[in-house]
């Protein structure tokens, strides 16, 4: 087994030679060996603040390293350098942009952009390098680019005409 002992994995991101575990009991981010599930250390503590964590769920890991982990229960946005120190904490819990009511997953495009899914608000937001909010997408109802209760997310540039078939009309693979 890749988890340890006493642990509620609920997301995971791959470093390099690193698993990186956003894990519910702990709260905390676990560090594992990829190919040994060995653990070789955490990133933030348990308890609310900056660096701390209540519900740790998604996780992501960008080309330097860097670990993003959204907390679903304080409403935030956490970015740790690839030595586990915290580079910023955005957003809390309220109704307005740059904030998150649930928070889910999250992933980090090429530039750097990071996507953060909300499944209260039925959107994405969208955030620079440094965690200043850009802009966001969808919004709960029937209409093109409507969400219902969105939890994850993936970001890719390639192979996208296999996709073409489950992209909605309204938007351009």
């Amino acid at each position: 087994s890749f988890s340890p002992n006493d642990t509620t994995p609920v997301g995971v991101a791959v470093r390099g030679t690193e698993i990186v575990v956003a894990d519910f009991e702990t709260q905390s981010v676990l560090v594992l060996d990829r190919f040994t599930g060995e653990l070789k250390g955490s990133v933030g503590v348990a308890g609310g603040g900056d660096g701390g964590f209540i519900r740790p769920l998604g996780i992501e890991s960008n080309a330097s390293g860097d670990i993003f982990v959204t907390d679903v229960i304080q409403g935030t946005l956490q970015r740790f350098d690839s030595d586990g120190e915290l580079v910023y904490r955005v957003g809390q819990i309220a109704d307005s942009a740059g904030n998150f009511v649930r928070p889910k997953h999250l992933a980090v495009d090429e530039e750097g952009v990071i996507y953060v899914v909300d499944a209260a608000f039925q959107n994405v937001q969208m955030f620079d390098d440094e965690g200043t909010v850009l802009m966001f997408f969808g919004s709960p109802g029937p209409h093109p680019g409507a969400m219902s209760l969105p939890a994850g997310i993936t970001i890719t540039s390639d192979n996208l005409d296999l996709f073409e078939e489950y992209v909605h009309p309204a938007f351009d693979a």
